[in-house]
């Protein structure tokens, strides 16, 4: 450790010290190997301080991930010169593709459970929301709809995933959602009222939100959805209290 704190190794070819052994590797992503410390310019700005220690030939092998991109080395020192053949630098090189196989499924498999995990997150979080949340692609389509949206419309998550916004939505036929999607990618954010359709045949009114982005290279859109009903209502009565109000005052002053 205390060699490695004051190494200080680089692997930029535009420094010293990153044209040493480990910075040579790095950029050429081939094994590269010292035979003696005592005699190679390579090792000019680590000699002493290697050779204090007692080292005095080396080996770096470059650790691929699965794009063929070097994403690590692995170094051996020897305390003596020449020790690496070329049948055991031939055993090493399979021993390191071995090694860096096991860290690139290791690392798949924890990024793999990290994103499970952020989507179990993620789909708790929509499911657990008082408005239906629905994703839709470029034409329509529902690829993702939440509990709610699937409570409200009354049916399951698999029929909403076989069906499109024209299917539940009164206002936006099929021959006007590609209009509507024009509107929406120009406007990415749009706020709106509209009328839904359950699978009974129940309609009802909600107001919806609706954003667009892209995803890898794919646009969507995400809705949410509110049933207004109950607000519809409130306001009725209060506009009926008003005009009879009027009507009242009306009649008093004739």
């Amino acid at each position: 450790m205390a060699y490695l704190d004051n190494a200080g190794i680089s692997w930029s070819e535009e420094t010293e010290r990153g044209r040493g052994l480990i910075g040579t590797c790095i950029r050429s992503g081939k094994t590269c190997s010292i035979a003696d410390f005592a005699t190679d310019p390579q090792v000019a700005p680590w000699r002493e301080l290697l050779l204090q220690r007692g080292f005095r030939s080396a080996i770096a092998l470059p650790l691929k991930d699965e794009h063929a991109n070097v994403c690590g080395v692995l170094t051996i020192l020897s305390e003596r010169t020449n020790a690496f053949t070329p049948d055991e630098i031939r055993l090493l090189d399979e021993l390191v593709a071995d090694l860096a196989f096991g860290i690139v499924t290791l690392r798949s498999q924890a990024a793999r459970k990290q994103a499970e995990q952020a989507n179990t997150l993620l789909t708790f979080a929509l499911d657990n929301t008082r408005d239906a949340a629905l994703l839709t692609d470029d034409e329509g389509h529902f690829q993702y709809v939440n509990e709610e949206a699937c409570r409200v419309l009354g049916y399951t998550r698999a029929d909403l995933l076989g069906m499109a916004v024209p299917d539940i939505d009164l206002e936006i036929p099929a021959e006007r959602w590609p209009e509507r999607w024009i509107e929406l990618k120009a406007q990415r954010t749009l706020s709106f009222e509209s009328r839904c359709r359950t699978r009974h045949g129940r309609i009802f009114p909600v107001e919806i939100s609706v954003t667009y982005f892209e995803h890898r290279g794919r646009p969507y859109c995400l809705a949410f959805a509110r049933d207004i009903t109950e607000r519809k209502r409130a306001d009725e009565k209060i506009r009926n209290r008003r005009r009879s109000c009027v009507k009242s005052w009306i009649s008093r002053r004739n």
